[in-house]
């Protein structure tokens, strides 16, 4: 029988488990050809911020800039530990010059042969919100989306697309996320953990790369 000691232990960990961090997030289907053949280099292009981000407040599309520059890094970072050979990073594209009359695929495909790279992540990013508060508390929580694209540069096929959505939210409003929850250590994380994450598990389901 329980004490009236372990009774208020017990209900102040029951109320912690439900008040502790979860996630929400809008999960899309991903898309991948039939046939994978193995990727040996990837041409990571520079991060986009959509055109209608434009009208966002200057904080938002401070935020927005700095995310993509993020992403970026995070993406390499990631494509090093798989199964590609040879990785172009943004930094390399934006110290040369191509011809970008052609539109992008035509672009794709110039960079490509230049290169010498059969492929190119490309990467856009439409949230990239700070969390307000702490670890233990928040005004608001941390917010990512972006969607990543691999294109064949000699024929400028779609090989494999893939989206992030998450908002994170309390774990007693989506009692389902207890697993991601666990895993971050019951905490409101920072938007670079959320991003880091969902770009690490995106690219880990790719055949091409791992």
């Amino acid at each position: 029988m329980l004490n009236q000691g372990n009774v208020l232990q017990l209900s102040v960990t029951l109320l912690v488990t439900f008040l502790i961090v979860g996630c929400g997030e809008k999960r899309v289907a991903e898309f991948s050809q039939d046939e994978v053949r193995p990727v040996t280099c990837v041409i990571v292009m520079p991060t986009k911020v959509p055109y209608e981000q434009s009208e966002k407040s200057s904080k938002d599309r401070d935020e927005l800039r700095s995310g993509a520059l993020f992403l970026e890094d995070v993406l390499r970072q990631e494509l090093q530990k798989s199964k590609v050979s040879r990785i172009l990073d943004p930094s390399r594209l934006r110290s040369r010059t191509y011809d970008t009359s052609g539109g992008t695929y035509n672009v794709l495909h110039e960079i490509g042969k230049q290169e010498k790279c059969e492929t190119a992540l490309l990467s856009t990013i439409s949230a990239f919100r700070k969390r307000q508060g702490t670890e233990y508390a928040v005004d608001e929580p941390a917010s990512a989306a972006f969607a990543l694209k691999l294109i064949d540069t000699q024929t400028g096929q779609n090989l494999w697309m893939s989206s992030f959505n998450e908002t994170q939210v309390s774990l007693m409003s989506n009692l389902l996320s207890f697993k991601t929850a666990m895993s971050r250590g019951f905490k409101w994380i920072s938007v670079e953990d959320l991003v880091a994450n969902g770009a690490q598990e995106k690219l880990r389901k790719c055949a091409y790369f791992y």
